[in-house]
């Protein structure tokens, strides 16, 4: 009703006399509403936390369904960031028709860019092989293994033995990380078995993959919290 619409703005000290002016209003409302969506939204991308998912930079490749399950459920609560050893492009195996659809969009966004693992300064996720991507960050003078003194799992000695590429490992993940004073455990073949230390969360395997996003987010959101 057009005369109950005008007594409405008349509040505002607003006069609509056409269905000309109150297409105007009503486009200026949308226009209101629409800037301040985008403002909201470009806060709430600013407000958002980084997420790191580490990868290995081996031409053994990387589980493209292992990488995708961590970056959808970490994608709505985080900026996705990448690091890799030296900040090497990532190989992805495994992949299928959808795997690859998503692997391109996401490359096409520019998030498959990674950063060099020795420049991150926030906290940390690893899974699998993956936690080999650690071994390369040092800091500090004299250099010292970056994670040093903290608590990891990854890749069991029963895990990489069963596999077909095992022979053409440079390494083992465990004797790597014990070797760098780093803290190695791990539960039986294929269980789930995570560890937080330090503000770093490592799995063990891909079906340690849920449990490890889950607990980085919430990782992430503890400190947010105590940063307000």
């Amino acid at each position: 009703d057009i005369t109950q619409w005008r007594e409405a703005d008349d509040i505002n000290n607003l006069k609509l006399n056409t269905p000309a002016d109150i297409y105007l209003t009503v486009t200026n409302h949308l226009l209101i509403i629409i800037v301040i969506w985008f403002i909201l939204y470009e806060y709430y991308k600013m407000a958002k936390q980084n997420c790191l998912i580490v990868l290995s930079a081996s031409s053994l490749g990387v589980s493209a369904p292992s990488f995708l399950q961590c970056y959808k459920l970490t994608q709505s609560a985080f900026n996705i960031e990448i690091a890799t050893p030296e900040a090497a492009a990532a190989v992805f195996i495994d992949k299928d028709d959808q795997s690859s659809r998503w692997l391109s969009d996401i490359a096409s966004k520019k998030l498959l860019e990674p950063q060099s693992l020795s420049d991150i300064q926030e906290p940390v996720c690893a899974i699998g092989l993956g936690v080999c991507a650690l071994l390369s960050a040092v800091k500090g003078d004299p250099q010292q293994w970056a994670f040093r003194d903290i608590a990891l799992t990854g890749s069991s000695l029963a895990e990489v033995t069963a596999t077909t590429y095992f022979s053409s490992l440079p390494l083992i993940p465990g004797d790597a990380i014990l070797d760098r004073a780093g803290i190695f455990s791990t539960g039986a073949p294929t269980s789930i078995h995570i560890v937080v230390n330090a503000g770093v969360v490592t799995g063990q395997n891909p079906q340690s993959t849920l449990s490890a996003v889950q607990n980085m987010i919430l990782l992430a959101n503890q400190r947010q919290s105590k940063g307000k």
